[in-house]
């Protein structure tokens, strides 16, 4: 189960590594602003406390941009490290399934 302690782990995105942020969930015990914490994004505000909802990654939790206004920056900082490769495997196993599931209902 995700530890939801308020720590900042040392996973983030490294600055070569073109990536679009992930979708979100809701989570009561991690979100608003990180206002503690030094990060900004690319327009230089403080980061939004989010939580993944996207393959395996569902569950981590992250900062990212924050813009409510205009388009969001793709920036984002991981707080919890990577899912040790079980789960990562489980997650993209349910994924698939619902993927599958999906399309077969569509058809």
């Amino acid at each position: 189960m995700v530890s939801w302690s308020d720590g900042f782990g040392s996973s983030s995105s490294s600055d070569d590594e073109v990536r679009k942020a992930p979708a979100t969930m809701e989570c009561t015990e991690w979100c608003g602003l990180a206002l503690n914490h030094p990060a900004c994004c690319e327009h230089r505000s403080p980061c939004e406390k989010l939580v993944a909802f996207e393959s395996t990654d569902s569950g981590r939790r992250f900062l990212g941009c924050a813009q409510k206004d205009g388009p969001k920056c793709p920036y984002v900082e991981w707080v919890d490290s990577e899912w040790p490769i079980p789960l990562k495997t489980a997650l993209n196993k349910i994924w698939s399934m619902y993927e599958k599931e999906l399309t077969d209902r569509l058809r």
